[in-house]
């Protein structure tokens, strides 16, 4: 079955035809009466509105839809029509653009009966050959497919005010939580014991700071890694550098999800945080590079490289004992991604994932 839009389709391509008969015919009464009867019979009981105009603008043939929507106006030229509706300024505006070649599409409303609906006209000239003989326009009454379009985006709405407060929520939760580890860690005399918490501290931090930035992401579904990459080495520089360390950036704007931003983040996390703890033991200054770049349209390379001394052999080769590049290793699985340890002294880790 046709929808009506794909009715309005077939009656502008009818109509069109039949106004080419009618004006031309318009020095033959018969000729003219019987197209006008052919095609009001046509158009007359469909449930949208249709009209036609001459090449001077002049309004030839309404049926009963278009009647009971802007009143009758036959024989009227669409600039000198007084019956008041607010719709008809922009009729004769989308009207002047058909006669000039233009077709238009354009969402109009009407007072009807009392009540303002909204119509879909579509206005298409007609041509006889290659000259404009008139226009041929049919109008859809949307005012319930805007109305639920309405409802539904204040639903969404509400929804996404829900969702915000929720990460909100998730990441105060987080802090508090972070702040607990960090009261217990403050507690603590052993220093290996000490390192262990502040580490877990730090990742509760990152996570948490993935809920803050979806909450003050515009779209909710994703953040801008990039931009929380920056953010989140300096406050780890803040809280571990001794200020001497030069920091590189060679980032991208990059969105991701959820899903894969918190694996992200706790993999740049630890990155950094090893290089800050390890790399640099006993020299006055260094220099640490972060780097976030899109390989091509199928993946994504996320790497950290520093001057230091590089990781242990024992712990970059498969197998090695360092939670730390356990977990990252496990992250990465989590992301379906590959981890490689390189460079001179092994002093870059670099993780490809799929975009």
């Amino acid at each position: 079955m046709l929808t009506e839009y794909a009715w309005a389709a077939s009656l502008i391509a009818l109509t069109s035809r039949s106004i080419d008969e009618i004006l031309a015919g318009a020095a033959v009464t018969e000729r003219l009466e019987k197209s006008e009867a052919r095609l009001r019979a046509m158009v007359e009981h469909v449930p949208f509105n249709i009209w036609m105009c001459d090449v001077d603008g002049r309004l030839i043939m309404q049926n009963a839809a278009d009647i009971a929507t802007v009143g009758k106006h036959l024989g009227e030229h669409y600039e000198e029509w007084t019956t008041p509706n607010a719709g008809l300024p922009l009729f004769a505006q989308m009207s002047r653009r058909a006669l000039s070649g233009e077709a238009v599409d354009q969402n109009v409303s009407y007072e009807v009966d009392g009540e303002m609906r909204i119509f879909r006209d579509i206005i298409v000239p007609a041509f006889s050959g290659s000259a404009i003989i008139g226009s041929v326009g049919v109008g859809i009454d949307i005012s319930e497919q805007m109305r639920a379009k309405g409802e539904l985006e204040a639903r969404l709405a509400e929804k996404e005010v829900l969702l915000r407060e929720i990460h909100h929520r998730v990441k105060n939760n987080l802090q508090v939580v972070a702040s607990l580890v960090n009261l217990r860690a403050d507690s603590l005399e052993d220093h290996r014991a000490k390192e262990v918490f502040i580490a877990v501290q730090s990742q509760v931090d990152a996570i948490a700071r993935v809920h803050e930035s979806l909450y003050r992401s515009d779209n909710l579904a994703t953040i801008d890694f990039g931009d929380y990459l920056q953010k989140l080495v300096g406050e780890l520089f803040a809280m571990r550098s001794n200020g001497r360390i030069e920091t590189v950036f060679d980032i991208e704007s990059l969105a991701l999800d959820i899903d894969a931003a918190i694996p992200c983040a706790l993999i740049a996390n630890e990155l950094v945080t090893n290089s800050l703890k390890h790399a640099f033991q006993g020299r006055r200054s260094g220099r640490l590079a972060i780097s976030l770049r899109r390989l091509d349209a199928d993946f994504v390379v996320l790497a950290v490289e520093d001057d230091g001394e590089g990781i242990p052999e024992k712990i970059a080769t498969a197998g090695g004992s360092s939670i730390g590049m356990v977990l990252v290793s496990s992250l990465a699985s989590q992301l379906h991604g590959t981890l490689s340890i390189g460079g001179p002294r092994r002093n870059r880790v670099e993780l490809r994932f799929p975009a």
